[in-house]
């Protein structure tokens, strides 16, 4: 009797499957495209399709629709790029499909100059005036113009050469606060090469002041980093990275692989991993760094072996499977995970212009009050 039983229930488990299977094949196809594709395309491409139908609005202006898309879509979409004359300016990767409304930042109460990037949001830092000694801060999402002004800072950041801030904000799929924390290096004093530390928490809303001091060169700006909650900055010694641990207080110096020495060197993050990429002439090397100098090959490959025959430079990359390199006024994003996949994706003036990474998503931006 027992072994009847069990096989009658296993029939009527295979019959509830067979009829789910059966509804799903009934179901309109833009219903299964909602629920189960829009999730992993960009911000751009989202707000476009808003004007499909109401239904399709509705779902993408959800707020769990927004978190599942800002947890999913975490591809590098285009570079920030802080031009000479103040303004900035967006490469994108792939135009048709990455892209925001005003890479001016026109939205934004000030003149701000383009500091950092995490997952879809930016740090921006406002002029500095006779009257406001100390910079404004502002994160914002320039695919959906969200904005947030932070307090003003307890420590003196000094001006742009003086701060080398970094954003870190890492989806969670089982929390919708979609918090953040800025960590900001600046000078101390006028002694060159070493730096003091401030924390913002949007969790707490205030800044806090570190204890740390780190002495290892000068920071390099735009070259920071975060992993978890360590910051990481290129620095002006020979293939030597600063971290700053902002749960510990904790600041160290780590030196790069073998090879970088050198080199011109990037790092940056590449699908969750901080990585270091070290361009020799044509050679191109990919390293997934463990934070405290040690590392292994991620893609090893040479740009003459894709008909390119200009010097590569290296770009500031984070997110995604891709690094990006720059030869001859051209951005080339570079496969990391999938190899062999090398393209031209935008036009750039400049290898030396200042930029930040992107990644085109509808994160929302936590009001600070």
């Amino acid at each position: 009797m027992a072994s009847s039983s069990s096989a009658d229930d296993q029939k009527a488990k295979l019959l509830e499957h067979i009829k789910s299977l059966i509804e799903q094949q009934r179901r309109p196809i833009d219903d299964i495209i909602r629920e189960n594709a829009l999730q992993y395309l960009p911000a751009k491409s989202l707000l476009r399709f808003k004007s499909v139908s109401k239904q399709w609005r509705r779902w993408i202006s959800s707020p769990f629709f927004i978190h599942t898309q800002s947890n999913s879509f975490r591809s590098l979409s285009g570079l920030f790029i802080n031009n000479d004359n103040g303004s900035s300016s967006f490469a994108s990767l792939d135009p048709s499909s990455y892209g925001v409304p005003d890479a001016s930042l026109r939205f934004l109460p000030d003149d701000v100059r383009v500091c950092a990037s995490s997952n879809g949001l930016l740090l921006c830092r406002g002029k500095i005036r006779p009257e406001i000694p100390n910079p404004l801060y502002y994160v914002c999402n320039p695919a959906t113009r969200e904005w947030s002004f932070l307090p003003s800072p307890d420590c003196d950041h000094g001006g742009d050469v003086d701060s080398v801030p970094v954003l870190s904000f890492q989806p969670s799929i089982l929390c919708f606060d979609a918090d953040f924390e800025v960590v900001v290096a600046f000078r101390i004093g006028d002694f060159d090469g070493i730096y003091g530390f401030e924390v913002f928490s949007s969790r707490t809303g205030r800044w806090r002041p570190s204890a740390a001091v780190c002495d290892g060169g000068r920071l390099v700006p735009f070259s920071g980093v975060v992993s978890g909650r360590v910051s990481l900055w290129r620095t002006s010694l020979p293939s030597v990275v600063a971290c700053y641990d902002a749960a510990a207080d904790e600041c160290w110096l780590a030196e790069m692989p073998p090879g970088f020495e050198g080199s011109a060197w990037q790092i940056g993050e590449v699908m969750g991993r901080v990585c270091g990429v070290c361009i020799i002439g044509w050679t191109v090397s990919v390293y997934a760094m463990d934070g405290r100098g040690g590392g292994e090959v991620m893609r090893f490959f040479d740009v003459r072996d894709y008909g390119l025959q200009g010097m590569p430079r290296g770009l500031p990359f984070n997110g995604g499977d891709e690094v990006l390199i720059w030869i001859d006024g051209w951005i080339f994003a570079c496969g990391v995970v999938s190899e062999g996949t090398v393209r031209s994706v935008s036009r750039m003036e400049s290898y030396n212009a200042d930029c930040v990474p992107y990644v085109n998503s509808l994160v929302p931006v936590k009001e600070i009050y």
